[in-house]
């Protein structure tokens, strides 16, 4: 996203990178209210959520419940990585060997 004079004196006024910025704002005010703060219209900040690659998604939540975030491509436990690494790991290992054996019966 080119950096314009809005997004500039945005993140002048918030001492944030844009991105930041937004985020933030949109999570304590919600669009409407964030646009304002921002100084902003709503089609405005609303394009920037797109081209910034923010969603916004509304929850509604029963007493008792909670929400949690999870990075894609993190555990549940909240370690990196995925679990199929050993099952990867084993299907390379028999390609590379069908590989060789039809490598062999090339020669």
């Amino acid at each position: 996203m080119r950096r314009t004079r809005l997004i500039r004196e945005v993140e002048r006024r918030t001492g944030l990178p844009i991105k930041a910025a937004v985020r933030r704002t949109v999570q304590e005010l919600g669009v409407a209210k964030g646009a304002q703060a921002l100084g902003i219209s709503k089609a405005t900040l609303s394009y920037w959520l797109v081209a910034l690659g923010l969603r916004v998604e509304r929850v509604v939540l029963d007493v008792g419940e909670d929400v949690r975030i999870v990075r894609r491509g993190s555990r549940a436990d909240g370690s990196e990585g995925d679990d199929d690494g050993p099952r990867l790991a084993d299907r390379l290992r028999d390609l590379e060997e069908r590989l060789e054996r039809l490598e062999g019966v090339r020669d």
